[in-house]
């Protein structure tokens, strides 16, 4: 007899373990294990900013929330790139042994190992600094602020900081497990949240940066907004509403473009659900949607309060020329790359395979979910890609070029992560419209190449790190460059953290005498 999609006991394989809530567990432990091989492989200050960063976090360990106004000598060659990095340039006091200028050695020449990192010579006493990122939002760097004095070596105390980074993107992301997960659909409600923490989403979250806070927020706050929409289904909860409004603000008091995200989030959750729909689900919400609206209103205008008492003044051209918007349109390639995988300072590219792979799947994903979904879905999913592809060219035509600067893929990362979270849950709510076995089947299929791509991923940057970019593939034994406590240990557990992601949708066989306490847990 064939059964329906939606009927719990034929979601295929892996999903009767997986449903009783373990996936959620497991996949949040996999991606810790790979988080922490990050932390501990890349070499001190090797991620984007991160020295910068990391300044601005000691400068607020210091209990000042920004510096006295101030810049060093130019670290670009380019005028404008010049007048832009002072223009929001701070003081920074560093304590005896935490100056960052002696990690710079490898950065820019990936043909050389970090080796020469080894012999860095650590400031013997308090010096000022100057951070270009002196005037950013200072809440993602709280956390790093705490804990990076427990440590008084510079690279000991960044790893701490790093660490602190992470335990923020993991709080957020098991945020947006539990709001994803669907106790009807199993281990397939969580696949468009695998295709979403791409390489460079997990390598950020691993690394000193207020980005890795930003994308996280992004994906957690439109995760729960996922929740409150399947409202008909289960009522959304004070607690559901007091997440939204946690990740709300969160995500607003990130990055100046935070309220952007929250508008672009809300926009593509309002497509999903119908205007009218929605608009029922916030009054049903009574007084916890009230209060979590104020809440980001109020974030929002912490926000804008911020940028205009702190940050200089941003030039900004809201009708850009054809023509400036079609030299912005030349680098979406490499920003579409870059959502998947281009580590340090973008100059550890991983294979255009790879990211042809990757995307593949999302491909798969999409086209699943245009099949599927009903109309809301489908405008949804359009509104979606329509931003993540046509918002970066916009970015850079009305403002970032007057910075010098060009378009970086992790700056609209946090609209790009939610494109699969769209499909996956179109997907899940046409599910009756698909062959019983295929969500599962397309889980599996999702879960190899996610888990073989982070492993690989992880691997290039290692090995950049460890013999240079024209070293070794197989470098563990010959590595002119290890991390804290050696390779073996660091490529173990991110070969494990792979596998696990690799087979996450598989379950593991009953003992024949326990399978009526299994099956009466199961179903619990």
């Amino acid at each position: 007899m064939h059964r329906s999609a939606h009927d719990p006991t034929a979601a295929g394989p892996g999903s009767r373990w997986l449903r009783a809530g373990s996936a959620r567990w497991l996949l949040l432990v996999t991606y810790a294990a790979l988080g922490l091989a990050w932390v501990f492989s890349d070499p001190p200050f090797t991620g984007p900013d991160e020295a910068a960063q990391f300044l601005r976090a000691v400068g607020i360990s210091d209990g000042a929330l920004i510096g006295a106004p101030g810049h060093g000598q130019p670290v670009s060659a380019v005028p404008l790139r010049q007048q832009a990095m002072a223009s929001t340039s701070r003081g920074v006091i560093v304590p005896s042994g935490l100056s960052p200028d002696a990690y710079s050695c490898e950065l820019l020449d990936p043909d050389i190992s970090a080796a020469c990192t080894e012999n860095a010579a650590e400031n013997t006493a308090s010096v000022r600094e100057f951070t270009y990122v002196g005037t950013y939002q200072p809440l993602p760097f709280l956390l790093p602020a705490l804990v990076l004095r427990a440590d008084d070596h510079a690279g000991g105390s960044l790893r701490l900081a790093r660490l602190a980074t992470l335990a923020i993107w993991l709080a957020l992301l098991a945020v947006a497990i539990w709001a994803l997960w669907d106790e009807s659909f199993g281990a397939p409600s969580l696949v468009g949240i695998i295709l979403a923490l791409t390489p460079m989403v997990v390598y950020l979250g691993a690394s000193m940066s207020d980005s890795s806070t930003e994308i996280m927020a992004s994906l957690a706050f439109f995760a729960v907004l996922l929740r409150i929409g399947r409202d008909s289904e289960h009522v959304a909860s004070r607690g559901v509403w007091g997440l939204a409004g946690a990740c709300g603000v969160v995500l607003a008091l990130s990055r100046p473009l935070g309220p952007v995200w929250i508008a672009f989030d809300l926009a593509i959750s309002v497509a999903l659900v119908g205007p009218r729909a929605a608009w029922a689900l916030v009054s049903r919400g009574g007084r916890p949607a009230l209060a979590s609206a104020v809440a980001v209103f109020v974030a929002i205008a912490l926000n804008r309060y911020w940028e205009a008492k702190y940050e200089p003044h941003v030039v900004f051209t809201p009708f850009p020329a054809l023509d400036v918007l079609s030299a912005g349109a030349q680098d979406l390639h490499s920003i579409l790359g870059e959502f998947i995988g281009n580590f340090g300072y973008l100059n550890v590219p991983l294979s255009p395979s790879l990211e042809w792979l990757w995307a593949l799947a999302a491909a798969v994903l999409l086209g699943l979910a245009l099949a599927v979904g009903r109309a809301g879905a489908r405008v949804a999913i359009a509104v979606a890609a329509l931003i993540a592809v046509a918002f970066p060219i916009y970015l850079f035509a009305a403002s970032l070029r007057f910075t010098g600067f060009g378009l970086q893929g992790r700056y609209t990362l946090p609209v790009a992560v939610v494109i699969p979270l769209v499909a996956a849950e179109a997907l899940r709510r046409g599910r009756a419209r698909l062959p019983a076995t295929l969500p599962a089947a397309l889980l599996a299929a999702v879960a190899v190449i996610a888990g073989a791509v982070q492993l690989i991923a992880w691997w290039t940057n290692a090995q950049r790190y460890a013999v240079g970019a024209g070293g070794p593939t197989w470098f563990l034994g010959v590595a002119q460059w290890s991390p804290p406590v050696g390779w073996p240990v660091w490529a173990s557990v991110a070969v494990v953290a792979s596998l696990l992601l690799a087979v996450f949708w598989i379950e593991p066989p009953a003992a024949p005498g326990r399978r009526a306490v299994a099956a009466k847990w199961l179903r619990s």
